[in-house]
């Protein structure tokens, strides 16, 4: 693993489990009360690509720098903000809303722990 700021670490892991916690309670009630569930299911898929992307964040982490995840990251922004989805899918179209909106929030965490 690359020299990473513990508490940056910390931080991550802390988001991995909010959104585990948010994705385990929509679990819960989607086989308690489904069409419920779904209703209020917005915040569950801002949930699932936080987590996916944090994983990956904590994932490349291992063996990137902070600054080299930023740059990925960035890249990702980039591409999605040229080429935004475009399917006929709307679910899939807010998932990737959402996976551009939590590289974002992942962006600013990180250069939270760069150094200028």
């Amino acid at each position: 693993m690359s020299n990473v700021n513990p508490t940056l670490l910390r931080s991550i892991d802390r988001e991995i489990e909010l959104c585990t916690k948010e994705l385990t309670k929509f679990r819960d009630g989607l086989l308690d009360k489904p069409s419920y569930a779904f209703g209020w299911a917005d915040n569950c898929v801002e949930c699932a690509a936080r987590l996916d992307v944090y994983r990956m964040v904590r994932h490349e982490l291992e063996e990137r720098s902070p600054d080299d995840v930023i740059t990925m990251l960035t890249r990702d922004v980039m591409h999605a903000a040229r080429w935004p989805a475009r399917s006929s899918s709307q679910m899939s179209n807010l998932v990737s809303v959402y996976i551009t909106a939590a590289r974002i929030h992942a962006i600013d965490l990180l250069k939270g722990f760069v150094d200028d």
